[in-house]
């Protein structure tokens, strides 16, 4: 299966959207979509309709809304590089993006997620909408490659380039999915890389993760539990708690934290302008730090006695390296321990 992975990562590396720097764009993605189904007015029967409607980009927010007799009829939320997400609203609270969409489209009947790989039931659930209950999530690669198969819009010159990415794209996903947990082939994280598409990929093995981690044994220990977020396309896995009365006024939080490859322990402050502050820090990343090493990774270690990572509200120390494309069936059992343990010795980080 490898080779022909490989092989579609060689045909999309030399392929016309990665060549412009097109190929990872959400909104990219969203407007040829929008375009096929301004070619094709059976495409709309991606979303279970037919009838005559028309589309646009960019509505209040919504990457596409479909339009029945000029009323909001569908809003679909297109998710090519990351998976949905919270957003902030006016009064600081955060919700769902799906369910601010939903809020600002009363009348809309259907909505839609758009992804590459399928999203959790529980993120597309919406409350106190007068149509939906839930987003449909359909993806890229399947549903809607076939459908355009179907209606035969490769005779588009600029839908068969479409097709023909969405094609080789289908057999990486398809790959990753198949594979589960077990490890990817070792040249995967450098194509995948090459598409800029290694933080959704990833993303992906995490929401698999999260799903097997022990919840009840640590659950409710950690105000933000398993909290999976992208930055600057890197995926990163979170666990954060409190301080309840810190060995230091500035300490804010702790937690583990995973991403590109290190899982560190690491501490957030208020004020990084206290000298003191720091260096309670410090001495405390360090002796953390160590002692999870000793009492949890029984596995081969890296040497933390001296590295803290760079200044700042977030400072951390690297405990443990693993790649989250290397077979990682065995991490939600050690994410578990390294929790359980950090709330035994809770007592060290109060006053």
């Amino acid at each position: 299966m490898s080779h022909l992975v490989e092989k579609a990562f060689a045909e999309l590396n030399c392929h016309p959207f990665t060549v412009i720097q097109m190929s990872d764009r959400e909104k990219f993605h969203t407007g040829l979509l929008k375009y096929a189904l301004d070619q094709y007015e059976e495409l709309y029967k991606i979303f279970g309709v037919e009838g005559e409607f028309t589309s646009e980009l960019e509505y209040k927010s919504v990457d596409l809304i479909i339009r029945k007799n000029k009323i909001p009829y569908i809003i679909v939320e297109s998710k090519f590089k990351t998976h949905v997400h919270n957003s902030k609203v006016k009064n600081g609270e955060s919700i769902s993006q799906l369910q601010k969409y939903a809020n600002n489209n009363h009348d809309a009947m259907y909505g839609f997620v758009i992804s590459l790989f399928p999203e959790k039931n529980t993120v597309l659930k919406i409350k106190n909408h007068k149509y939906i209950d839930e987003y449909k999530n359909i993806t890229f690669t399947n549903k809607i490659l076939n459908i355009l198969i179907e209606i035969k819009a490769v005779k588009n010159p600029l839908l068969k380039i479409w097709i023909d990415y969405l094609n080789n794209l289908k057999v990486i996903v398809d790959y990753v999915i198949e594979s589960k947990l077990n490890s990817l082939f070792d040249n995967f994280e450098l194509h995948s890389d090459q598409l800029k598409l290694s933080g959704l990929f990833e993303n992906y093995r995490l929401n698999l993760l999260s799903n097997k981690i022990n919840k009840e044994s640590v659950n409710g220990k950690f105000k933000f539990f398993g909290r999976i977020d992208n930055t600057r396309g890197n995926a990163l896995f979170h666990f954060e708690k409190k301080f309840d009365n810190p060995l230091d006024v500035n300490f804010n939080a702790y937690g583990i934290q995973w991403q590109t490859d290190k899982i560190k322990f690491y501490i957030i402050l208020d004020n990084i302008n206290s000298n003191t502050s720091n260096n309670k820090r410090i001495e405390l990343l360090r002796n953390i730090g160590i002692e999870l090493q000793k009492k949890v990774l029984t596995i081969p270690k890296i040497k933390i006695n001296e590295i803290i990572n760079r200044e700042g509200k977030f400072r951390s120390i690297n405990i443990y390296k693993r790649s989250m494309f290397d077979e990682i069936n065995d991490m939600p059992k050690i994410i578990c321990d390294l929790l359980n343990y950090l709330h035994e010795i809770n007592f060290k980080l109060k006053l």
